[in-house]
């Protein structure tokens, strides 16, 4: 019942979502393409025509981090009832990464005062997994790193270490309490 219900539930999500997605898009190409250029020289207009592309662009991000939360919800679903099924394949664990940080960049852009720098270790070598599920992983780790950092930097990090390969996050945000790092793996904590 409670497979049903999220897959019910997820697709009537779903639904309304891909219009907001689609018509995001859309009118802020249609705006960037005729609209912007009405303004000229006039700074007034240029400035408002920014604030619209940019609130267009949080929409439509805000939208897509929507998105995400309903398929890792589904996913702890699919989990947990045995049914999840993973696409692991040979993958460049650094070209995956890369994706990662694509998903944030509008954030980072929201945010100059944070630096965010990416070390990538040539010596990693390739990995056998699922590229998907290693993107949600960072992104969603680099996700929390920018919303707790008010300012400093923010470094993903690969590298090779034995005969595995080592990701971390740093961030300069508050951190975690110290009462709650052994609730951290629990879930929707």
């Amino acid at each position: 019942l409670k497979s049903a219900f999220l897959s019910t539930v997820s697709h009537e999500l779903r639904t309304p979502l891909t219009s907001i997605l689609g018509f995001a898009k859309l009118i802020g190409r249609e705006f960037g393409e005729h609209f912007s250029p009405l303004a000229g020289d006039n700074p007034a207009l240029t400035a408002r025509g920014k604030r619209i592309a940019h609130n267009l662009g949080v929409v439509y991000g805000e939208a897509e981090r929507l998105t995400r939360l309903i398929n890792d919800v589904l996913d702890l679903n699919r989990i947990e009832s045995g049914n999840m099924q993973w696409r692991d394949q040979c993958i460049d664990p650094a070209a995956v990464l890369r994706q990662a940080v694509q998903s944030i960049e509008g954030l980072l852009t929201q945010r100059p005062e944070i630096r965010f720098r990416f070390l990538a270790d040539a010596a990693v070598p390739p990995l056998f997994m699922d590229p998907d599920q290693l993107v949600q992983v960072i992104a969603n780790l680099l996700q929390n790193a920018v919303k707790f950092t008010e300012q400093g930097e923010i470094v993903l990090e690969l590298r090779a270490e034995a005969e595995a390969a080592l990701v971390t996050v740093r961030d300069q945000g508050v951190g975690i309490a110290a009462d709650q790092l052994e609730a951290i793996f629990d879930r929707f904590h």
